[in-house]
């Protein structure tokens, strides 16, 4: 028994044991289990393959009713994916490392890729669909289990899952990577270099970039905003000009009122004293100071 091969044992080993309890399904909200697209492609696949062989890929066909959507399905042993990954689609990558919860000894991996179906099934407000929406969902394989339900994913080296978009375009700076969860929660991250995005997650995948109406609007409310703040600060500086020149306004006028109470009053006389012009009043025009014991009695 090699290194590699007891390393993933101890490993297996501390998953197995960490799980003693069920963990809870992941669906959709107001959906019943039978009734959901995931599961009913699930059905579908395991009910048109016969005995299928561990690590075969098959490319299942779909109905008229789905025609333009892809459906790949494939069974692998956990050991095989906790040390290998799985690249068995052009649009997703498991690094190695991947450990399903709860633990399984083999599971189903069922690829989707939605079309010209994706935006009947998944919608993101004010924002549109650039490329189909893809997805991945593990299961099971033992049908008997209790685990009934998609599986979820532990990524045991931390490397993330790549969910690839080949037929991208020009992505630009506004396209963004959006994950719908089963609860219909949307997760947004940035597109990575090779039309990529980098996940932790099972689920669907999409790129999506903003709607232009939404844009629009956007680029309206900040002309809005820009405008009604300039408008505000001209406006104070309006007011504070108004006070500013009412101010000097009353201060000129109280000085010409000054100058021509001035200008009719008396001028007083002047005297040089020294090398100095001094003003000086004249002796008719003054009150001479009186000796007060002069009406004492």
């Amino acid at each position: 028994m090699g290194a590699n091969t007891i390393i993933i044992i101890c490993i297996i080993i501390i998953i197995f044991s960490s799980t003693t309890r069920p963990w809870p399904c992941v669906h959709g909200s107001d959906i019943k289990e039978n009734d959901s697209l995931d599961n009913y492609l699930y059905q579908y696949a395991l009910n048109n393959i016969q005995n299928p062989h561990t690590g075969t890929v098959y490319n299942v066909p779909l109905p008229a009713n789905l025609s333009g959507a892809e459906l790949s399905f494939i069974r692998l042993r956990t050991r095989s994916l906790l040390r290998n990954g799985a690249n068995h689609t052009p649009y997703f990558t498991l690094p190695p490392g991947t450990i399903p919860v709860p633990y399984t000894k083999r599971l189903d991996i069922v690829y989707q890729n939605l079309g010209n179906w994706s935006s009947s099934y998944y919608y993101v407000p004010y924002h549109t669909l650039v490329t189909p929406v893809t997805g991945f969902l593990a299961y099971d394989s033992n049908v008997s289990s209790t685990n009934y339900g998609p599986l979820d994913f532990i990524l045991f080296w931390k490397d993330p899952i790549v969910a690839r978009f080949p037929n991208l375009s020009k992505s630009g700076n506004e396209a963004r990577c959006v994950r719908f969860d089963a609860d219909g929660s949307t997760e947004f991250s940035n597109v990575t270099e090779g039309n990529s995005c980098a996940v932790s997650k099972q689920g669907h995948f999409a790129v999506v970039v903003p709607k232009r109406q939404y844009k629009e609007r956007a680029n309206t409310r900040v002309i809005e905003v820009v405008g009604s703040v300039v408008g505000l600060l001209a406006l104070v500086m309006i007011v504070v000009g108004g006070v500013v020149g009412y101010d000097k306004w009353v201060r000129k006028r109280r000085m010409a009122k000054m100058d021509g109470l001035s200008e009719v009053n008396v001028a007083l006389d002047t005297i040089w004293i020294g090398r100095s012009r001094m003003p000086y009043a004249a002796a008719a025009g003054r009150t001479f100071p009186v000796i007060q014991n002069r009406y004492v009695r």
